[in-house]
């Protein structure tokens, strides 16, 4: 019967296109939070001076984002986004890129982009780059690519829970 439950919950969730981020993650030594599912797990970056400050990771540890904080080069969104795709792939080894997009989140500008794994890895990979002032948070997350319709949503739906705080008084 809980399984019968469980399922249907689970169908209207889905069909509403509804997500449910039940956990928050705050940083507040890098001003920003985000939201996840129950059941993820969040593990802090050990060292103040790396570039990645968590990893969110479901259940099975097959899905996840990477939240990277990088200084901004100097560099609009647009031309920062171009050299992010060129050390990724370089990084990566990633053959191409799947879609790219840059659209406004609120008065910010935000971009979005899909990779293909599968050569490399098997995995479906997005990163979602949001700047503020001198600085980029990039969410990098990845699923398997056989994955990848039933999981995008849920990536999604994390990345645009991210929020910048305000600045810490220094």
């Amino acid at each position: 019967m809980s399984r019968i439950l469980c399922s249907l919950i689970s169908l209207v969730m889905a069909l509403s296109g509804s997500t449910v981020l039940e956990k928050t993650h705050t940083d507040p030594n890098h001003s920003f939070q985000i939201r996840y599912p129950a059941g993820w797990k969040v593990i802090p970056a050990a060292s103040s001076s790396e570039l990645i400050r968590a990893d969110l990771i479901s259940p099975d540890q097959k899905n996840g984002i990477q939240i990277r904080l990088y200084p901004d080069r100097g560099l609009p969104l647009e031309d920062f986004s171009r050299w992010y795709v060129r050390q990724f792939i370089r990084d990566m080894q990633c053959p191409g890129i799947m879609d790219q997009r840059v659209y406004r989140r609120g008065n910010r500008k935000t971009a979005e982009i899909s990779f293909d794994g599968r050569q490399r890895n098997g995995y479906f990979l997005k990163s979602y780059l949001l700047p503020r002032g001198n600085q980029v948070a990039v969410l990098q997350a990845g699923t398997p690519f056989a994955r990848r319709h039933r999981v995008e949503p849920l990536l999604d739906a994390i990345a645009r829970s991210f929020q910048w705080l305000p600045a810490p008084d220094l």
